[in-house]
């Protein structure tokens, strides 16, 4: 009884004093060390739950002195882990192990998760919600006379550690919702406030201010909804590229980037990547960027530098808009005008019917119109009178008679919404560009504008006035190439009327044209363009040239076969490449490529949707001189691009689907295991993507460096448990050549092995042979430094490309791994099987290990053997598992060599 009242008191004590702690975050690290000091524990500890991935996370630790910490190897820990945990509490409301030992069969996963932190016997209990497990509180080692007296505390203390996490998620809730947009999530403007009262310690400053052009457009045509998603589509778009930077969204349509303490070069890397994403998207963001070293620097005078070159880079837009744009800014109603205007018509002569005649002076395609809301007539000039067939000036519902004209049934819906809201009072302004027909059933671009005016109530609309205009001459034809422009290509794309040919589209890209203009300047980059487009015009005489958006450029083609075409495109690739020489631009791939085959049924929206994608595919297949259109490529084609996308997503939102297997070596002379290589697996709507498809793009985009780190942690962490089974275990891990660029790997590959407590000698890092003599410099530095802390290196998949002997001598691989084609050739001829004999006898004389991978079936295992390889790896053998698995292999293996012992 007294101790019972013992522990009650030494509880209440506790949850007194943690009543005074001002910060929540204090309370429960206080709870923990309280544990230590009463109960004389090496180590106390908090585990949450993740609902969502369904692992456990350390949150809380706190250390007896000269014990290490544990937390940070005990993040993210799947079920597995936990098993033998939630198994005991079937039958106990506690966890209760004195000896770890008991469980080095039955919960391999388990034992090697604790073995591996020297924790010897440990108490948890169960933190509960709505009798749901969301985490546990417990320690480590505890002194076997306070086994029950922990428990009892642990007991009485765990529904207000429950309560202290409630307020403290609520709490960050609370700052989390004050800081960021409910919408996208970014930063808001008042983190922003926030974080740049730091600015005076940055060391740089690179600030990119953002403006989505015509959210509002979006808004009023297709209602608000669908500008979220634009909203939200721009912010994804700025989260996949500028991954470690925080965003902020200042309201409405325009965010701030801001890259603390980035390299200059890293800076405008994110920038050249953010426009080509801009060039190719569909909608369009205005951006104005900044760089500062200076250490006064003044964040918003930064602000108002870029805020002024991001409406430069939406003016550029809105002068080379070739469809449906709106200015608003032209159209502001200025009061203060109106007035001057009405003054100057009450002191002087006007006439109003002169005007309008000078306006619509038949040498000028600009036409007038102006009316009275409340009888809805209308007043037309003479020349849009004759132009479009109305009878007489004076028009009875105008709004309805020009929708008469309107080509297109889409631009017509979007004329009514327009018109409807502009009668409600939800738009002041009506502003479209879209093709009519003339009187003479011609087909005409036009430009129309208009204004209503509203009593002073602002609850009836009294007139309505405005302009009809052609659209200028650059909205048809480029000003650089005298191309036509795509809307010429809808209006006249032609399918041949001869039986003996073909229409064909070919479409084409110039490429690295921002990287020649940032190097020779935008006057010399148009010169080359513009002498580009008159040599394929002077070669191409009978072909016609469009040019699309961007540098994306079409070409309709008339021929009687497919040959024909080919030769065609390799003559546009070679006029492309003589002036990229010409001008000394060395670019591997000046032009990407393709074709298709136009379609009689098509119309010329989809024969122009096909080009672009085409285009695009031409640019991802950029060893191909050429492509063809096929629905199956394009379809892999968009596949790719939505699974980069995931891929991207996933990577930044902590390696979400991805995981690590095993596939164990073996050793030759014992058939053991000996070590295991690390492989990377990802999750795709569910399902498993080979490696293959996805280990390219990772490379490409090089995510593979964050990646690469996680793998490498990862394969630490299940390497120091492993070892509690087998000490010598050895792991292997892939790297990339683009890891191997970056400066920091080998520093973040040492301070892992520190924070594993591993020595070097743990890990084998396997680099491909394809890759070896593209960057000699740089990894003859990373393995000598590799090296020198006893990291061995083996040379991957030696056979499967142009193997080279010297590559063997040239750089110190401690290991190397014959690839599975050299053993599948054995069959071939027993010449075969002497050259890999020699190639192994090479290896050894120069101390080098091999392991021959690929084995299969008993037969190659035979071969194998007779070629005296050092170790093996193949399905013969293990496939590549789940870690939960491997466990249980090696803890059977343990349990085998015991037996046998005794």
């Amino acid at each position: 009884m007294s101790q019972d009242k013992n522990i009650i008191d030494l509880a209440a004590t506790c949850i007194q004093k943690c009543m005074s702690i001002q910060e929540t975050e204090k309370i429960i690290p206080y709870i923990l060390s309280y544990m230590i000091s009463a109960f004389h524990c090496e180590r106390s500890y908090v585990f949450e739950k993740d609902a969502e991935e369904n692992t456990f996370t350390n949150t809380y630790e706190f250390c007896a002195e000269n014990i290490s910490s544990q937390l940070h190897q005990l993040q993210k820990e799947p079920m597995e882990t936990f098993l033998w945990w939630f198994d005991d509490l079937k039958v106990n409301d506690y966890v209760l192990i004195e000896d770890i030992e008991k469980i080095k069969y039955t919960y391999p996963a388990s034992y090697a998760a604790v073995k591996s932190q020297d924790i010897h016997s440990l108490i948890s209990l169960p933190l509960r919600i709505h009798n749901e497990i969301a985490g546990f509180i417990g320690v480590d080692n505890p002194s076997k006379q306070n086994i029950q007296s922990v428990v009892e505390f642990l007991k009485l203390i765990s529904g207000y550690v429950l309560l202290v996490i409630k307020n403290r998620d609520l709490n960050n809730k609370m700052k989390y919702t004050s800081l960021h947009d409910p919408l996208t999530t970014a930063y808001n403007r008042y983190s922003f406030q926030e974080d740049i009262e730091n600015s005076a310690s940055w060391l740089s400053a690179g600030l990119i201010y953002c403006d989505i052009t015509e959210l509002k457009k979006v808004n009023d045509h297709y209602g608000h909804a669908a500008g979220n998603k634009l909203i939200l589509h721009w912010y994804k778009i700025l989260e996949n590229v500028f991954t470690k930077d925080k965003i902020y969204r200042l309201g409405g349509d325009e965010f701030i980037v801001l890259c603390i303490n980035n390299k200059k070069d890293e800076f405008h890397e994110k920038i050249q990547k953010l426009k080509n994403t801009i060039q190719e998207d569909t909608f369009h963001l205005a951006i104005g960027c900044v760089w500062s070293e200076d250490k006064n620097k003044n964040i918003h005078e930064l602000m108002k530098q870029a805020d002024c070159l991001m409406y430069e880079d939406k003016k550029k837009y809105y002068s080379f808009l070739r469809s449906g744009s709106r200015n608003d800014y032209n159209l502001m109603y200025d009061a203060t005008a109106a007035s001057t205007f009405t003054t100057f018509l009450k002191n002087n002569f006007f006439d109003t019917e002169f005007l309008l005649d000078s306006l619509s002076d038949s040498r000028v395609p600009y036409y007038v119109f102006a009316g009275d809301l409340r009888s809805n007539i209308f007043y037309i000039t003479d020349n849009m009178k004759e132009k479009f067939g109305f009878k007489e000036n004076i028009v009875f519902n105008l709004f309805s008679e020009w929708r008469k004209r309107i080509y297109k049934e889409e631009d017509v819906h979007i004329y009514d919404e327009q018109i409807e809201n502009i009668m409600n009072g939800k738009c002041l302004y009506h502003d479209l560009k879209y093709q009519v027909k003339d009187c003479h059933d011609n087909l005409i671009w036009i430009h129309c504008q208009g204004k209503v005016k509203w009593d002073k109530e602002k609850k009836i609309p009294l007139f309505f006035s405005g302009t009809v205009s052609h659209q200028e001459y650059d909205f048809i034809i480029d000003k650089t190439t005298n191309f036509p422009r795509e809307h010429v290509l809808m209006n006249n794309m032609l399918i041949p009327v001869q039986k003996d040919t073909d229409m064909y589209a070919i479409g084409f890209s110039l490429n690295s044209i921002r990287t020649i203009n940032e190097a020779l300047g935008r006057k010399k980059t148009d010169s080359i363009i513009r002498q580009i487009a008159y040599a394929l015009h002077e070669k191409f005489s009978n072909s016609s040239f469009f040019r699309l958006d961007g540098m994306r450029f079409m070409a309709l083609y008339e021929a009687k076969d497919v040959e024909e075409i080919k030769k065609f495109m390799v003559n546009v690739h070679k006029i492309i490449e003589y002036y990229y020489n010409l001008y000394n631009v060395g670019i591997d791939s000046p032009c990407s490529i393709g074709y298709l085959k136009c379609d009689p049924k098509d119309n010329p929206e989809v024969i122009l949707e096909k080009t672009l994608n085409v285009i695009r595919f031409a640019k991802n297949e950029f060893d191909k001189e050429y492509v063809e259109y096929a629905d199956d490529n394009i379809y892999n084609y968009k596949e790719d691009s939505k699974v980069f996308l995931s891929l991207n997503y996933d990577i930044q939102h902590n390696m979400n689907n991805f995981h690590l297997v095993i596939q164990p070596i073996i050793d030759m002379n014992t058939n053991e295991i000996i070590g295991g290589e690390t492989l990377l697996r990802w999750k795709y709507k569910g399902q498993n993507v080979p490696p293959q498809r996805f280990i390219p793009l990772l490379e490409k985009s090089k995510q593979i460096v964050k990646a690469g780190k996680w793998i490498l942690d990862q394969a630490l962490k299940n390497v120091n448990r492993i070892r509690c089974y087998y000490s010598d275990f050895n792991i292997s891990v892939n790297v990339s050549y683009v890891q191997i660029c970056e400066e920091d790997l080998f520093s973040y590959i040492h301070d892992t092995l520190k924070k594993y407590d591993l020595p070097g000698s743990v890990l084998t890092i396997e680099l491909t042979e394809t890759h070896f003599d593209e960057y000699p410099e740089k990894l003859q530095d990373f393995i000598g430094k590799c090296q020198s802390i006893g990291i061995r290196f083996a040379l991957d998949d030696f056979g499967s490309a142009y193997s080279s002997l010297s590559l063997l001598f040239k750089y110190s691989a401690n290991i190397v791994k014959l690839d599975k084609s050299l053993l599948k050739e054995l069959h071939n001829s027993k010449d075969n099987e002497k050259l890999l004999k020699a190639i192994v006898n090479a290896c050894h004389e120069f101390g080098k290990k091999v392991c021959m991978e690929g084995i299969e079936t008993e037969e190659e295992l035979h071969f194998t053997k007779r070629v005296f390889a050092d170790t093996l790896q193949g399905f013969y053998f293990y496939k590549p598992m789940e870690l939960q698995d491997f466990y249980e292999v090696m803890s059977a293996k343990y349990n085998e060599e015991k037996d046998i012992q005794s």
